[in-house]
This record gives C-alpha cells, sequence and structure tokens, in this order.
C-alpha cells in the first residue's frame, strides 16, 4: 500500500471550500483511508493506492486533473504530490486495511494502462 500526500498552496479557507466541493461529487463508500489537513500554507490530501504505480498514474491522471479544476483546486497539487509506502493503516472502523486496497478516490478505478488516471 502506498499512502500519496497531496500538497495545495494558497488560502486555507478557500481551498477546503473547493475541496469539499471536490468530495461532494465522490461516493463515500469508495474511500478506504483519506485525510485532508490544513495549515497556514495551503492544505495536503492524503490517499491510499496498492502500489507506487497506480498511485503515478492517478497523479498524473486527466480525470484527477479535470476532477480538480471543476471544484477550483489548483492543479499545482498534482506536481506536489508524492507517495510513501506504507506499513500500517489503520481505519477505526475496519481495525486494519488489507495492503491491496484500490486507490479511494473514484476516478482512480480506470482500468490498468489507461492515461484517465
Amino acid at each position: 500500500m502506498f499512502l500519496g500526500v497531496y500538497r495545495f498552496k494558497g488560502q486555507a479557507d478557500e481551498l477546503l471550500a473547493a475541496y469539499d466541493r471536490l468530495m461532494a461529487t465522490m461516493p463515500m463508500e469508495d474511500l478506504e483511508l483519506h485525510v485532508c489537513t490544513h495549515n497556514d500554507q495551503g492544505i495536503a490530501i492524503y490517499d491510499t493506492c496498492p502500489s507506487r504505480e497506480e498511485f503515478d498514474t492517478f497523479a498524473n491522471g486527466e480525470s484527477l486533473r479535470d476532477a480538480l479544476a471543476a471544484a477550483g483546486i489548483p492543479p499545482s497539487g498534482r506536481a506536489n504530490a508524492s507517495a510513501e509506502g506504507a506499513h500500517r493503516a489503520i481505519n477505526p472502523l475496519q481495525a486494519s486495511i488489507p495492503k491491496e486496497v484500490p486507490c479511494s478516490w473514484p476516478m482512480a478505478k480506470a482500468k490498468p494502462g489507461s492515461s484517465s488516471g
């Protein structure tokens, strides 16, 4: 499992409103582990993917770019995306998340090899 992080710089209040617009379009039941944090520099979105390859495809895919743009989130966070191997992810509702969880964002469920990420 990889934990991806997307960092978006700007006014946190504006970015959080855009993030809420983005999340309003997504089915919550598809999210496995997803966290949005904020500070005085902007916001960070943490999300899981089963592999580095899937993270890279998703982070650079058109579907993520289009979803961010529609919500009003600047594309700069895609350039600031990074992933690290996750040793363990604990979700109190699921006790422990298995290593092979899909990327949480619904648009990540594109067919393998597609660029729609």
